[in-house]
Parts: C-alpha cells; structure tokens; sequence
C-alpha cells in the first residue's frame, strides 16, 4: 500500500468516526502495524475535529505508507493556520495539536489554494 484516501467529502460531526472507520478497514488489510494504528487513529481524530471545530465545509484525509513510515494529511478549505494552544487544566479543548506533536516524529503544515493539509509523520 502507498496512497490511500481514506475520507473525501463534507466536513461535519460525522467525519471522525468516518475516518476511525476507514484507518481500522486499512488494518484489516495488514498495512498498519497495531503499535502506529493507535497513534494514528488518535492524531486523525484530533486532526479531523480541528477542522470541524474551524468551520471547514470539505476535508480530505489521506494515508501514505513508505516503509518506514507513515505519513497522515488532513486537508480542509477552513481559513487560518493550525497553532498549538496553551490549555489550564479546566480548559475543555485546545490539546488537539499538543497531542500531535507528542505522538508523531513530526507534524507541520501546508497552505493549499483553498486553505491547508496539516500533516503528521510516524514510523511504523
């Protein structure tokens, strides 16, 4: 496996669990070794709820396998640049980011014609 889209479309409360979905389906398969798949799952999550909570009307979410790694893209036509926060304890959100950058090797972002792919890299 190299490229695999795993969700195109509009942008709503639904697409998380949509995209839970798909990377369990690409597991199935035998592309995800179940020590990524957890983190992976957990950054899609964030990644694709971040675009939710920003207003994106479409967001499209891809997964790419070159040995070693794996490498996440959620691209959303939100407006504005992804930035991690700085949560207080009584903060009910702002960690999505934080939560990123403490289980990839890596994680950045991009600007696209219609808004941005933040995109996060692990090694299986």
């Amino acid at each position: 496996m190299t490229l695999v889209a795993l969700f195109r479309g509009p942008c709503d409360s639904g697409v998380p669990h949509a995209v839970r979905q798909a990377l369990r389906d690409v597991q199935a398969t035998g592309a995800l070794s179940g020590a990524v798949l957890d983190d992976v799952l957990l950054a899609a999550t964030e990644l694709v709820t971040n675009a939710v909570n920003a207003g994106a009307r479409t967001v499209e979410v891809l997964l790419d396998t070159p040995p070693p790694h794996v490498i996440l893209d959620v691209t959303d036509d939100a407006p504005g640049q992804p930035t991690p926060g700085h949560p207080t304890a009584s903060d009910t959100s702002g960690r999505g980011l934080r939560i990123v950058e403490a289980l990839a090797d890596q994680w950045g972002f991009r600007s696209t014609p219609d808004g941005k792919t933040v995109w996060a890299r692990f090694t299986d």
